[in-house]
């Protein structure tokens, strides 16, 4: 196998499940909560997901606030980790859907807190480093 595949799998089955840091909601009593992703692995994609954009932040915001131009390097190394981000990322909502059947009715879904899965009348924000960079440029 890629040694880029193993070497995510890899993290994703040794990411710890603290959840907890990432602040989710408790689903409101105005939320449809279809299920609950119970999987562990599914969980742990999640985790390493969130951690991932965190560490893409940490990137832009060390460029912005050096005042300089990235360097090749840096640069590389957001793509890397936006790449990476992006592949968590869609993993995670496929086992989701495959976890929750009932998320194939609906167009939103989102997760709170204790791991439900939510339907959501309204459009949740999108959890992608290249729009997250957008925001964190615009707040500077």
């Amino acid at each position: 196998m890629n040694k880029f595949l193993t070497d995510l799998i890899e993290e994703v089955e040794t990411t710890p499940l603290d959840i907890d840091i990432f602040g989710l909601e408790e689903a409101s009593d105005d939320d449809e909560v279809i299920g609950q992703i119970t999987d562990d692995f599914t969980r742990r994609l999640m985790v390493a997901r969130n951690k991932v954009m965190d560490k893409g932040k940490e990137l832009a915001l060390s460029a912005i606030n050096s005042n300089s131009l990235p360097t090749r390097d840096t640069v590389i190394l957001f793509q890397k980790t936006e790449r990476k981000h992006d592949l968590l990322d869609r993993f995670f909502w496929v086992a989701v859907h495959e976890e929750v059947p009932a998320s194939h009715k609906h167009n939103r879904i989102t997760i709170k807190k204790d791991w439900q899965v939510v339907a959501v009348k309204e459009e949740p924000p999108r959890c992608t480093l290249g729009g997250t960079i957008g925001v964190i440029i615009a707040q500077h």
